[in-house]
């Protein structure tokens, strides 16, 4: 009788480490799973300006050397159980008709308190340093959703002569 007890427990260990196993490996896959694409995080284009918080330049021109300022909002954004949004905003800025990046980098990547409001503000600041050819060029602005699982790009053309 006693022999039957241990071989039920060895079966119940079995299988509950068996469970625990499969879920340890399930946790980070759900975590990472891959963002999905979603039409209704909207954006706004305040401007874009040489300045920092300058005037629109409507011509879209900039000069080598230079800053392209990028001032945005973002809106349908979700908030966590803590009313912020968790959200990751990324650039990059490639010549016209080219995959690879030019620049590239992370303006936002954190917790932001919502106030209220469904959308973030937010500028993205692209460096045009002395190598950088005339032409013209997309900045790819790319806001992550992560409380929705969801993203959105955003893609002003500019030129530079």
């Amino acid at each position: 009788m006693l022999r039957r007890y241990f071989s039920i427990f060895n079966v119940l260990t079995a299988v509950l480490t068996a469970v625990s196993i499969l879920l340890f490996a399930a946790v980070p896959a759900y975590a990472e799973a891959p963002l999905k694409y979603s039409p209704d995080i909207v954006f706004t284009l305040y401007g874009m300006s040489d300045v920092k918080d300058g005037p629109d330049n409507k011509s879209r021109v900039f000069a080598p050397g230079g800053k392209v300022w990028i001032n945005l909002k973002a809106a349908g954004l979700l908030k966590n159980k803590n009313k912020k949004f968790k959200v990751q905003v990324d650039f990059a800025v490639m010549a016209e008709g080219v995959k690879e990046p030019l620049r590239k980098g992370t303006v936002i990547d954190q917790e932001v308190d919502a106030d209220g409001t469904n959308y973030i503000e937010f500028t993205v600041a692209i460096d045009l340093k002395d190598d950088i050819k005339k032409g013209r060029y997309i900045a790819e602005i790319n806001v992550k959703d992560l409380v929705a699982g969801r993203y959105s790009k955003f893609r002003p053309p500019f030129d530079v002569k």
